[in-house]
Order: C-alpha cells, then structure tokens, then sequence
C-alpha cells in the first residue's frame, strides 16, 4: 500500500529513496512509483531532498529519467526543494563537472532560474561557486539572468571570485 511505500525508516529514507540510491534497476523505481510512492516526498536526514535530488546528485541519468516522467511536469516536483533549499539542478551543478546531467535536467523541463529560499542563490551562483565551468556555460547558454543577485547582494560572478574561481567562471559567463 502507499502507506507502506511511503514509510520513512529509521534512516530517514523512504523504499524510493534506499532504490534511487542503490541505482537498483529502473523498472523497479517505476513500479514503486507506479504502486504509490510519493516522489515529492523529502528524506528525514539532514539533507531532506526527494529522489530526484538524490539522482541529480548521484548524476544517475536513468533515475533522473524516470523521476522526471513520473513528474509529469509538475513544477512543484521538478523544483521542489530540499531542506536547504536547494533544487535538483542547483544540487547537479555542485558535483557535475561535464554539465551532462545540467543539461538532462533543463532538458526535462526544470526552471533555470530557481531561487534558493534562504540565500536568493540562483543555479548560476552555485556553478560560480564550486568552478563548474560546464553548468555555467550551459546555463548562459540556457539564456539564465547572469546579472541575478542573492540575497547578499552578490551576482554569480562575484561569488566565483570570492570562491577563487573568477577566472574560469568569468569566460564562462562572458562566453555566453
């Protein structure tokens, strides 16, 4: 039953959750889904993201696939956030160094422009952040707001040069 399926274990993880993070086969995560586990449901740890943040984290593009057609394009699933605020694609852009997964994401109808709720921090400053040259030149090319600032004041290229990444992340955003 649902119930069941939904239930959240001990470790804070739910049936779906455990199955996208041991990237078990994907017909078993569209039969879970299928049967009633909730997508949109967050984990109880302390990240407290949904299967889809663990896939983009994971850069499991299968999962991904299956999460996003599960969604069936509801906004409210493909940018939900996690207990820090974070997107699916704000948490790919932290760990995907071939912009791959950035661009499944987009692709798969993800908003470009999601704003964290307690920095203001859009994608783009998280790309800057962390040096991803790849994310950022795809979410320039995406056409994303380069001049957004958070709620600090900052535009991406300012956090890039604070984070000692104002070289690469600068022609990356003037590349665009």
């Amino acid at each position: 039953t649902p119930a069941v399926l939904n239930q959240i274990g001990i470790d804070g993880f739910s049936p779906l959750h455990h199955a996208v993070l041991a990237a078990v086969n994907p017909r078993i995560v569209s039969l879970l889904i299928s049967c009633g586990a909730d997508i949109g449901q967050r984990s109880n740890d302390t990240l407290g993201g949904t299967a889809l943040h663990m896939a983009a984290q994971t850069l499991n593009r299968e999962m991904v696939d299956v999460l996003v057609r599960s969604a069936d394009g509801r906004a409210s699933l493909l940018d939900a956030t996690s207990s820090y605020g974070h997107t699916s694609l704000q948490m790919a852009v932290q760990v995907d160094v071939s912009g791959e997964m950035v661009r499944l994401l987009l692709d798969s109808g993800v908003s470009k422009e999601s704003i964290n709720p307690d920095t203001g921090d859009t994608a783009l400053h998280y790309a800057a952040r962390f040096g991803n040259v790849a994310a950022a030149v795809e979410l320039v090319r995406r056409g994303v707001d380069t001049d957004a600032v958070n709620f600090y004041g900052a535009s991406a290229a300012q956090v890039a040069v604070w984070h000692g990444h104002g070289h690469t992340i600068l022609s990356a955003l003037s590349a665009g």
